[in-house]
């Protein structure tokens, strides 16, 4: 098992050792530092070139591969200079029928960013500015309400659902 550092992003060994590789094959929501060269978005894997020490540039929690979200998500920029992280989020009208959903973004450095999104709203932008805190950028995503697709509109789906995230973009500052 392979654990990063929380500063650097570094992937290290059991023995707290860099790892090195030409290729990595990773979940897509796990952002490795290299060249994506291959790709399964029906299994949401992708192999990465990596060439050398294996290092995370970006890691989402909290997000499933259909990119709904539950009460909490997070976001980490490894090596992170500051910047903005825009986050589109959209509802569901049958999910969430007439009440609106409030997603609170909360940074390491103290910062927070709110957006409502109404049942049938669509790419509604939240921004949320970031500053380094030890060489990171950390957003936690607060989310209420949720609910359960198989209570609210039948179905399989036991799941405790709370926004769904289409795009997460990170715009490092302007030199």
């Amino acid at each position: 098992m392979l654990t990063p550092d929380l500063s650097t992003g570094a992937l290290l060994d059991g023995a707290g050792q860099p790892v090195e590789a030409q290729y990595a094959l990773v979940d897509v929501s796990t952002s490795v530092l290299g060249e994506v060269v291959a790709s399964d978005a029906a299994r949401g894997m992708q192999v990465v070139r990596v060439d050398g020490p294996l290092g995370l540039a970006t890691l989402v929690t909290g997000i499933q591969p259909d990119g709904w979200t539950g009460p909490s998500a997070s976001w980490t920029r490894y090596g992170c200079t500051g910047g903005t992280l825009t986050i589109l989020l959209q509802s569901d009208q049958g999910l969430h029928a007439n009440e609106p959903v409030t997603v609170v973004a909360t940074t390491s450095a103290g910062e927070t960013a709110q957006a409502v999104v109404q049942p049938t709203d669509v790419g509604v932008p939240l921004n949320v500015p970031l500053a380094p805190v030890d060489g990171r950028c950390d957003v936690g995503l607060a989310v209420s309400p949720t609910a359960i697709p198989a209570e609210r509109i039948g179905g399989g789906d036991t799941r405790e659902l709370g926004i769904k995230i289409t795009a997460l973009t990170y715009e490092p500052p302007a030199p």
